[in-house]
């Protein structure tokens, strides 16, 4: 979540990884906030799985969560 807001926004989150037994070991990383920034404040929700590392997770986390406040943020 931290990644949605550009320098100074104020976050809040929760963010969980770990291995998967069940998925071969692949990683489970989700993030979940309140981010507000430009004016705006977003309640977002990003769940994934089976990801090859816990670094490609974030990076997959962190590119959702920037697509989604930068979409929202253009619709106003």
């Amino acid at each position: 979540m931290s990644a949605s807001g550009r320098q100074g926004a104020d976050v809040a989150l929760k963010n969980g990884w770990l291995p998967r037994p069940r998925h071969g070991g692949r990683w489970t990383v989700n993030s979940i906030g309140r981010v507000r920034t430009r004016g705006h404040t977003y309640l977002i929700a990003v769940i994934s799985d089976r990801h090859g590392s816990m670094g490609a997770g974030v990076q997959a986390v962190g590119k959702v969560s920037r697509l989604v406040t930068g979409t929202l943020a253009r619709q106003d």
